[in-house]
């Protein structure tokens, strides 16, 4: 009978042990989400500080029919369009970069609209273009789908912007 009973506080004593671990293991994950969430608001904080007057501006996914519905139903709205690939690695480090240049787009920059086209989706569009490269940037400000001006590969957004800004000159 001693001997049941000491298995038996033996028995308890390692329920307690596994209940008090599973809590305080419950207590670790909790500390951790709210660290980990903690560290997402700072994140965001430090990448908006210091831009003042910038605010985000969705780069839209559009297909063919819909950049040709943005250039008839507005010619006079430029339209920067970024053809693209997902399996492009020189897309995927291009596309933050053009949405970098639409958060910074000022003055006569912000009325254009910035959209990006999945060239694996619109090839037709793509072949009619003559994009024969990606990440290839294109400037469109009339309904009959001729760019006024072109770049191929990676550029900062600055550079994005001011390519735009300068095709637009020339074409006035």
């Amino acid at each position: 009978m001693h001997l049941e009973r000491k298995q038996a506080t033996s028995l308890k004593s390692r329920k307690v042990t596994n209940m008090t671990f599973q809590v305080v293991m419950i207590a670790l994950l909790a500390v951790a989400a709210v660290i980990a969430v903690v560290a997402l608001q700072r994140g965001k904080t430090a990448q908006t500080s210091g831009k003042s007057n910038t605010t985000s501006r969705p780069v839209s996914l559009i297909n063919a029919l819909d950049l040709k519905e943005m250039l008839t139903s507005a010619p006079e709205r430029p339209v920067a369009v970024l053809f693209f690939s997902n399996r492009c690695p020189a897309c995927t480090r291009m596309e933050p970069l053009f949405q970098a240049a639409a958060d910074q787009a000022e003055g006569a920059l912000a009325g254009i609209n910035y959209v990006r086209i999945n060239v694996d989706e619109n090839r037709s569009t793509v072949r009619r273009l003559g994009i024969k490269r990606i990440p290839m940037l294109m400037v469109f400000k009339s309904s009959d789908e001729q760019a006024l001006d072109s770049h191929l590969g990676i550029m900062e957004p600055a550079q994005i912007n001011k390519f735009i800004a300068e095709a637009l000159v020339r074409q006035s």
